[in-house]
């Protein structure tokens, strides 16, 4: 989901709604589904979104051809990529979900295609100034789902398929607008060229590498539970894991109402030492927050069928605090176009992340996944916070603690 606040509390309140009425396993199932069909959408893009805008900023008039090429990858490569998936997808991973005999993932992987468009045609629309477009399209995708449900749940039908077949035909739906925005904005001049497929690909390879390193690394440990556990146990993970990922996108509001930083806001390339440790020490806080305000959320809310959600949440939110300051630096070099640091890093922390994640989950279940995310987490903040360091050369206690003058605005 995007990292604004409000579209992630309404795909939080989504998470709650769903598990609060079907359970762990719909949860579980409808989660599952999510990440896998997220991890497809954006592998088989093979570094074609990031080239398309690095493309459109030296030559905008080139927009015309990207969108006629967009299209083509979409229903034709798109199309082979979901009927692929269902032939060597659909019955396997069904065996995982034989527990409540559905048909989940053969409805779930029909949102490739409508994924691949929002990721294709956002990336346009940013590119070319239109950048409220992808929130609006965020907002009414997160708007419309959540109001579905909770039509299903006042009829007292909701489950599984039900949260998974309205999830895709919100994609579908908001995939169809953001053609009908491109459309308008390119008129009819729409072009195909395919040496500029190549161009894009091999212009966005480096960006895509690392993009694929963070969505793996977001969504496998939910892949890995259903295999080495049961779906009940990847539904109380999810929810910990969407709970708990409120801690770094708050600080980074909370952050956006400090005079100090409303006074002095981030100009520069480079993050500044204020806003890293006001990033870390809001995100402290709001994980202090997030703990409070959840364990109240699963006792009295999502249910006490959730209550190993809350260890979980627990491990998690440390990660998230590490989160919250790394991706600052990591925004930084991905700007500054120094892949080499970034891929090795994200690289080595995704190895880092699966083989703790096939180490402690058969041993330890979902604590244990927890506690590989959190590890993994750490690892890249201690590495991004050395190479920042060595780049302003900073005292590191400069880049952790909050100094007397940060909360208020400077003379």
């Amino acid at each position: 989901m995007r990292d604004h606040l409000s579209i992630y509390l309404l795909w939080t309140a989504i998470i709650v709604f769903i598990a609060r009425t079907i359970g762990s396993a719909g949860i579980g199932s409808f989660l599952l589904v999510v990440s896998l069909v997220s991890i497809l959408s954006v592998f088989v893009l093979i570094g074609i979104s990031s080239g398309n805008s690095q493309i459109l900023q030296n030559s905008s008039k080139k927009k015309y051809t990207i969108i006629g090429n967009n299209l083509l990858i979409v229903f034709i490569y798109g199309g082979l990529v979901t009927v692929l998936a269902h032939l060597f997808l659909k019955d396997r991973l069904n065996l995982y979900l034989s527990d409540i005999g559905t048909n989940l993932w053969g409805m779930g992987i029909i949102a490739i295609v409508p994924m691949m468009i929002i990721e294709l045609n956002e990336n346009i629309l940013k590119t070319i100034g239109k950048r409220i477009y992808t929130y609006l399209m965020s907002f009414l995708s997160s708007s419309t789902i959540f109001l579905i449900l909770l039509y299903f749940i006042g009829n007292n039908e909701l489950s599984a398929e039900t949260a998974i077949g309205v999830w895709v035909l919100t994609a579908s739906l908001v995939s169809f607008i953001y053609l009908i925005i491109t459309w308008c904005i390119v008129g009819h001049e729409i072009m195909i060229n395919y040496p500029l497929i190549l161009k894009s690909i091999v212009s966005g390879f480096k960006p895509y590498v690392v993009n694929l390193f963070v969505v793996i690394t977001i969504h496998l440990d939910l892949i890995l539970i259903a295999y080495f556990m049961t779906i009940q146990d990847v539904g109380k993970y999810s929810v910990a894991l969407v709970l708990s990922g409120i801690t770094h996108r708050f600080a980074w509001v909370l952050k956006g109402f400090i005079p100090s930083v409303r006074k002095n806001p981030q100009i520069s390339t480079v993050p500044s030492p204020l806003h890293l440790r006001l990033s870390l020490n809001l995100a402290l806080l709001s994980g202090v927050v997030i703990i409070f305000l959840s364990w109240y959320l699963i006792r009295h809310v999502i249910g006490l069928e959730f209550l190993n959600s809350y260890v979980v949440l627990l491990i998690l939110i440390p990660g998230f605090v590490f989160l919250s300051q790394s991706r600052l630096v990591l925004k930084h070099y991905l700007k500054k176009g120094e892949y080499f640091y970034v891929i090795s890093i994200a690289s080595t922390a995704f190895i880092l992340f699966f083989g703790l994640n096939l180490v402690l989950i058969p041993v330890y279940g979902i604590n244990g996944a927890a506690v590989a995310f959190t590890l993994t987490q750490f690892f890249s903040w201690i590495t991004f916070l050395y190479m920042y360091n060595r780049k302003v050369n900073s005292k590191i206690l400069d880049l952790l603690i909050i100094k007397k003058g940060d909360l208020v605005s400077s003379a």
